[in-house]
């Protein structure tokens, strides 16, 4: 009897640790859901001390997506000013957690922000050691190796996180382009041209990466002088001056012959003034490296393939636009097309 009433009290016991456990998971589930929405947006600044100081860090230690809670309430604090506690919170989760790189990422970030250079370093270390391949610990070590000039290290861990990462984050390759874009010298010894190549190639949604890409192929000087013949282009064509506006648009695309715009005008008032040959001959030269080409654009150019009695080549680029709707035309235009 005495045996039963003994197992009977145990059970009771664990029976309320259980519960008392689970109801802190709930309330921590339930405190979770704002946090994560505070973590995918990069804010730790819209709560109060209150919220802060509701974050239970003891269990669960980590949130649902493996992140230390202690951490979390580290940056919380930081970014609320409370320094000192939230370094304490940030080192402390460091020391139940030394493999996550959380509290190490946000340790890096506040020495950077403190200016404290020697702290800094420390921690990139840590993390480009511990995560060498997550772009953002990257970025900090560039900024380490930048200010010791060690460009040769940047431009080595590039190679070695692109081949773990392949194409999935932009960021390393804009890295790797703004460290040698400028300097013909770097260009050539890594490789640039090369590089800018695939980086243009594969980031067609990211226009900073285009234009280190273009900077690196054609240089600086030229792209940015394109660009002012063109905006000089657009508006004397404006103005009715399309003589005028066509050299102009012929050189910027000489200057920086992949800027799908620059070429789609140039098409366009070369056709106004019956410029066949020049368009035929220049579309020839850059079709490989040009993209976004409008359907406009490409009637064009099979326009003048065809007044040119270049047949092949018109009626293929006028079956795809016809194929695929892009562009409506009168195809008894084109006779021996169809």
């Amino acid at each position: 009897m005495r045996k039963i009433k003994i197992f009977q009290f145990l059970l009771f016991i664990l029976i309320i640790i259980c519960v008392y456990f689970n109801n802190k998971r709930y309330k921590s589930y339930e405190l979770q859901a704002i946090i994560n929405y505070d973590i995918a947006r990069g804010d730790y600044k819209s709560r109060d001390m209150y919220f802060i100081s509701q974050i239970d860090d003891f269990y669960p230690s980590l949130n649902v997506f493996a992140m230390p809670l202690k951490g979390i309430k580290g940056k919380y604090l930081v970014e609320m000013d409370s320094m000192e506690m939230g370094v304490k919170y940030l080192k402390e989760s460091i020391k139940d957690n030394p493999y996550l790189m959380f509290s190490e990422l946000a340790l890096t970030q506040y020495y950077y922000d403190q200016a404290d250079a020697e702290k800094y370093k420390e921690y990139t270390y840590k993390l480009i050691k511990n995560l060498p391949n997550n772009p953002v610990h990257f970025v900090h070590y560039t900024r380490v190796m930048k200010s010791e000039n060690k460009l040769d290290s940047i431009m080595n861990h590039f190679k070695k996180i692109r081949q773990k990462l392949g194409f999935r984050d932009e960021q390393i390759w804009k890295i790797a382009l703004s460290s040698i874009v400028l300097d013909t010298t770097l260009i050539k010894k890594y490789n640039g041209k090369e590089l800018a190549t695939i980086a243009s190639k594969q980031f067609t949604a990211f226009p900073e990466v285009l234009l280190l890409s273009d900077y690196i192929l054609y240089s600086k000087e030229k792209v940015d002088l394109a660009y002012k013949k063109h905006s000089q282009a657009i508006e004397i064509f404006d103005g009715g001056e399309t003589e005028k506006a066509y050299k102009l648009f012929k050189e910027a695309i000489d200057l920086h012959p992949n800027n799908p715009r620059y070429f789609n005008n140039f098409v366009r008032a070369g056709f106004i003034l019956s410029k066949f040959e020049d368009i035929k001959n220049s579309y020839t030269q850059i079709s490989d490296i040009i993209k976004n080409i409008k359907p406009e654009t490409l009637y064009y150019i099979a326009f003048s393939f065809y007044y040119e009695k270049e047949y092949d080549s018109a009626c293929k680029i006028l079956n795809s636009l016809d194929s695929k709707s892009l562009f409506v035309f009168n195809k008894a235009n084109f006779p021996i097309c169809y």
